[in-house]
């Protein structure tokens, strides 16, 4: 199952986190695109709060993205977690779709996307011209 929330309006403060932030992560990982450290939540705890409070878990990782044209997300899953997000920070209504379980979801700034950490999702090719900017992350059960 795939949850969709709104969120407006972003915090401007979310995006120049992540473009000063630089890659951490040298296109090592599914992201083919520029990456932040694994664990923002620092720099995102207005964020995590907000997530945390509409979701059923915590925040385990959290971390920026910026696909540049041509940047892409391979297929992948995050089998460690209990569900996986997105939520879209600077987008325009010609950037990349993200891709849950065959399911295009066009992106809207302020729309966070949660979805089952089982369930295959991707990034096709960026092709506008508009940096791609989104916060990803990971969901795991609440400790009591």
């Amino acid at each position: 199952m795939i949850k969709t929330f709104n969120i407006i309006p972003v915090d401007p403060f979310l995006k120049k986190v992540i473009l000063e932030s630089g890659d951490k992560q040298a296109r090592q990982t599914a992201v083919k695109g520029a990456m932040t450290a694994w664990r923002m939540q620092k720099y995102f705890a207005h964020l995590v709060q907000t997530i945390e409070s509409l979701v059923d878990g915590r925040i385990s990782d959290i971390w920026g993205a910026v696909y540049k044209k041509d940047d892409y997300a391979e297929a992948h899953d995050h089998r460690e977690c209990k569900e996986a997000f997105v939520y879209f920070v600077d987008v325009c209504q010609d950037c990349a779709p993200l891709v849950v379980d065959g399911n295009e979801i066009i992106p809207e700034n302020g729309k966070l996307v949660v979805f089952s950490g089982l369930v295959e999702h991707s990034v096709p090719p960026q092709t506008c011209e508009h940096d791609r900017i989104v916060i990803a992350g990971n969901i795991n059960e609440m400790v009591s």
